[in-house]
């Protein structure tokens, strides 16, 4: 399919580096639905080669917001920087990082996401999107899939991330959360 120029593209980037795999997702908005365009997990990556990725997937896509998981400073600290964006955004009245997040088409480009606020709110949101049918996934991101189809509930609006839940690409599946 040929890149569509004239939609709204997001991505969001569950760094995690370490603990779990990296992983990042691109949609647009098209049709009056979220289309998934671009989704990967990987494995173990370099630092480095990840922020090449983001940069690579920015100058594809043209974004209008990025969305990276808060806790990951380290590399929301190095796109922003290299994305000329002021990067010690720690520093900063989290009220100010909250409406970054609220104006998905506004400056700046990059958005830390602090699931530790928003978790239960992009659970809402991303159930919402789904049972309105309002997300097209093309079949080739079996990874995405097999993510919502595992995600597990353990509360009112709890994404169950537990050593014992049966959930799998919990990385991807944060990705799908932040752009919903």
């Amino acid at each position: 399919l040929a890149l569509d120029e004239s939609t709204w593209k997001w991505c969001a980037i569950d760094p995690a580096f370490g603990s779990s795999d990296f992983a990042i997702m691109v949609m647009e908005w098209k049709n009056q639905k979220l289309q998934v365009i671009y989704c990967e997990n990987i494995e173990k990556p370099k630092f480095s080669d990840m922020v090449r990725l983001t940069q690579q997937l920015h100058q594809k896509y043209n974004f209008l917001k990025i969305f990276v998981d808060a806790s990951a400073t380290a590399f929301v600290r190095e796109i922003k920087s290299n994305f000329g964006e002021y990067s010690f955004y720690d520093k900063l009245d989290p009220k100010v990082v909250d409406t970054w997040i609220t104006s998905a088409g506004q400056n700046p480009l990059v958005a830390p996401v602090s699931f530790n606020k928003w978790s239960k709110h992009m659970t809402q949101q991303s159930y919402k999107v789904l049972s309105k049918g309002l997300l097209r996934i093309n079949p080739k991101f079996q990874e995405f899939i097999i993510s919502l189809r595992t995600a597990r509930s353990k509360g009112e609006w709890e994404y169950d991330k537990s050593a014992t839940s049966t959930s799998q690409y919990m990385d991807i599946c944060d990705c799908w959360r932040m752009l919903s």
